[in-house]
């Protein structure tokens, strides 16, 4: 009982903290190729998301105008909670273990889900849901803007933030809003790899354009403070170039599609091999006990 309280407290440190944000620039370049030697490319958005969002946040019209965004046509078009069905590989799973993903392939999963992962993801999708119909209704009418846009990239389906175009010359943009702590702000100005791929894969689809573009607005939703007591800032946009992204988005997709396709004798003997996951808070939420690597809470009570 005494591992299994460690084991979750430890994940929800983790989430609390900003461990595994901070993320080395020798990694960081490892991951793209970027055409002019300099990664990541970064890139101007076609509007300041975040300066945007800081003033919805502060106009009641716009404040009441997203509430009904938010209680009617978005939620009408696209449940917050829709099941995603049968398919195993989206571009949510991108960045994610091997191991993992074959494991749910062949009904192998055997640990209950834990409470905590799960609440941290409602409450992220939740107040996504809500930055992004506070954006619907401050972004100028030079653009065109679409909310939980369904999009396929080899075969691969997934739901875009917001797809935003350039009514001019028909240019688009993808928005991911991503939440979390407010100490994850305290890292170097980047997005997370397995976020950029995430949102990359989105980008490249036809569906979106393709876009030549795509960012990841941040948003912490605790206070945070420096050392010296200054406030921080709890809103972060960075934008990459897509095509930056592109080789690491197709073997992300070929690594993980080769694990599906193991028999399912593969996977429980190549257990070791196949488990390799970056991110302590993936081990500590694993629901397959066969992993060696494995830390839920519940696989210290078996």
């Amino acid at each position: 009982m005494d591992n299994m309280r460690k084991n979750l407290d430890d994940l929800v440190d983790l989430v609390l903290s900003d461990t595994y944000t901070k993320i080395p620039d020798s990694f960081m370049r490892s991951i793209a190729d970027a055409p002019d030697g300099s990664f990541p490319r970064r890139m101007k958005p076609f509007l300041d998301y975040a300066a945007l969002l800081s003033d919805a946040l502060a106009d009641p019209e716009a404040r009441e105008d997203a509430s009904c965004l938010l209680a009617g046509d978005m939620n009408v078009r696209r449940p917050l909670m829709a099941n995603h069905g049968s398919h195993l590989l989206r571009p949510s799973n991108l960045g994610g273990c091997s191991l993992a993903i074959a494991a749910d392939a062949h009904d192998l999963l055997d640990l209950p889900a834990t409470s905590a992962p799960i609440l941290m993801m409602d409450v992220g999708t939740l107040l996504g849901s809500w930055v992004a119909a506070l954006l619907m209704t401050v972004i100028p009418d030079e653009y065109y803007v679409g909310a939980e846009c369904s999009v396929l990239y080899r075969g691969m389906p997934g739901r875009a933030d917001l797809l935003v175009t350039r009514v001019e010359d028909h240019a688009t943009e993808i928005i991911e809003i991503k939440t979390t702590p407010s100490t994850a702000l305290r890292a170097p100005d980047e997005a997370k790899p397995y976020q950029c791929i995430q949102a990359a894969a989105y980008a490249l689809a036809p569906d979106s354009g393709p876009a030549e573009r795509f960012s990841i607005l941040t948003i912490g939703y605790h206070s945070a403070r420096s050392r010296d007591g200054e406030a921080r800032s709890q809103i972060r946009l960075d934008t990459y170039a897509t095509a930056d992204w592109k080789s690491r988005v197709d073997a992300e997709i070929d690594r993980l599609s080769s694990a599906i396709s193991l028999p399912r004798d593969r996977v429980l003997s190549e257990a070791a091999a196949l488990a390799d996951a970056t991110e302590a808070w993936r081990c500590l939420s694993c629901r397959f006990s066969a992993c060696p690597k494995n830390k839920h809470p519940a696989r210290f009570a078996l």
